[in-house]
Parts: structure tokens; sequence; C-alpha cells
């Protein structure tokens, strides 16, 4: 949404790098380069950098350049909400800092929300990959009413929607993502889902799309896990974190024709760990930090020396 925003703002004046690998200059949303860049660790303009105090979502930094140029009404500021939303769900937990002046501006209340909440909450939490719950887990639950239609029996639902999380391998704080501050008048959540399914490649394709998740998701075992699709790659990092089974670091990977963009991802209980590797693997290719662990843009003859740091 970044991306979006900025090219149509700007796009007649500079380029605005949407890429998968990191640009040499430009405007550029997700990388370091020369020029303007928005990264959710750094911004920076030429030789001037300003280091963030946490992993920041980039529509957040859009808002925040394009308010210091001039005013945003509520409709620009809900665009970028959804790939606030969105990189919150993915990223976060639920003691995660909120960016609470749009919040604010677009009357945003904290609440459980789920994608397709016009749907059968059993439909609803299977087909949901924001946050991934048992549907992409391998298991749904059986409910014919909506989320709103349930009323106080909510709570029932959630317990056995945590046991199936549970019972999948996967911590039940997981859950805790669908915890958001989502606009009254705006289903934020399947708004954010559908461009998730058009950034995936798989749009009108959601069955396939869940299916293809949960294939990663099974082999969490594996100390490597290697996909064809870059969107995989970044999105699942912070959801492979909460699993019960995986021992150790577990890198998840895309080849992107000049090397590989990775997740480098650490056990739930095992996160302090992440800024000692994250120092050492700086030097391999461009990274970036999250609490669950980090991003890396690692050139092909890098590869073998990221294999090495993780042992």
């Amino acid at each position: 949404m970044a991306g979006y925003y900025l090219a149509e703002k700007f796009g007649n004046t500079a380029q605005v790098k949407i890429l998968d690998w990191p640009p040499e200059s430009g405007i550029c949303i997700g990388f370091k380069c020369n020029g303007l860049y928005l990264h959710e660790n750094e911004v920076g303009i030429d030789d001037a950098t300003l280091e963030l105090p946490s992993p920041t979502p980039l529509s957040y930094l859009t808002f925040k350049l394009a308010k210091s140029i001039s005013s945003i009404d509520k409709n620009e500021a809900l665009k970028l909400y959804i790939g606030i939303y969105s990189w919150l769900v993915d990223n976060c937990d639920i003691r995660c800092e909120e960016p609470m002046d749009i919040i604010s501006e677009i009357g945003a209340v904290r609440k459980f929300s789920l994608p397709f909440s016009n749907k059968p909450l059993g439909e609803a939490l299977a087909n949901s990959t924001l946050p991934i719950l048992p549907g992409v887990i391998g298991r749904g639950i059986k409910e014919s009413k909506t989320l709103e239609e349930v009323g106080e029996r909510i709570l029932d639902i959630l317990d056995e929607v945590l046991g199936a999380v549970y019972d999948a391998g996967f911590m039940p704080a997981i859950a805790d993502k669908a915890i958001r501050y989502v606009p009254p008048e705006v289903d934020i959540a399947t708004r954010a889902q559908e461009i998730e399914l058009i950034v995936a490649n798989a749009i009108d394709d959601i069955k396939n799309h869940i299916k293809y998740i949960v294939e990663l998701l099974e082999q969490q075992k594996n100390n490597i896990i290697q996909t064809n699709n870059v969107f995989y790659a970044i999105k699942l990092g912070g959801y492979l974190a909460y699993s019960t089974k995986i021992k150790g670091v577990v890198v998840l990977r895309a080849d992107v024709g000049r090397g590989f963009a990775a997740s480098v991802v650490f056990p739930y209980k095992e996160r302090q760990k992440v800024q000692t590797l994250l120092e050492k693997a700086k030097s391999l290719g461009q990274t970036t930090a999250y609490s669950w662990g980090f991003l890396i843009y690692l050139p092909r003859d890098k590869w073998p020396d990221l294999l090495e740091l993780i042992k």
C-alpha cells in the first residue's frame, strides 16, 4: 500500500521502486538505497539517515511523510491503514506498539477482527490468513453464525480455536494477532486479505493460496524451507516463530534471481538471540530486523556464509 500510494503521488516526478531486490537509487520502499528510502528499521535521504527505535510499517512511514508535505483526507488515511493493519497482524503480538495518531484520525477501535466477517465464523476462520488460524493450519471449526451474531458464545468458540491452534503445533498466543484497532466503516481485515491475494499472485484462488501456506508450514521441522514466491518467504516468518515444533533457527527462502530473499526465524523463546546473529548477518546482505528474527536479501554467493552463521 505504501508503494501504491507513493507511486500515485510521485509517479510523474520520480521513479518509485517497488521491487523484490534492493535497488541502487530512487524512491525506495522497503530497501535502503541512494536517494529517498523508507525501510522498516531506518529512513533516509542521500547521506542523512534516521534509525527507528522499533520495526515500523512502511505504510505508516508513508503516512508520516505525506503528512509532512500536505494534508491527508480520511479516505487516503484509510487506504494506508490497510497496509499498517496487515503489517501489524503479520509481525506483531498483542504488546506491539500501535500508531495511535493515524488510529485516532480514522476513528478505529480495538477489537477481535477477522477477514470475511459477513460469512459464517467457521468459514471465516478457515479462510483467514490475517492472522493465520485453524483453516490454514489444517483444521477448522463448525459455526454457521457470523462473528457479530455469535454474541457471548465467542469465548467458547475461541477456546475451541485455540485448542485447534495448539493441536496443530502452534502457540495459542498466535490468535492475539487478531486483536487490533479497526475502523468501524471499513471491513479492514477483508480488504487487507484481498490485497494480500493480489500481491501473492493468488487472486480468485484463495483455496490454493491457503493450501500452499499449509504445505510450507508443514515443513516447519526442516531448517531450510524453500518457496518459489517471495511473498510467502516474507509473510510467514512472523508465524513460524510461534511453532512449537521448530528446533533452532529456521530459514524460509525464495530465489529472486540475483540471490535469495530469506526470513531467518527464531523459536519464540529464543528471541533474545536475534540481535547477535543479525549483527553478524548484516555484512552478507541487506537486512530488516523484526521481533521474531530478520529478513535478508542475500547475494547467491553469500548463501553458504549465512548457513555457517546459523550453525
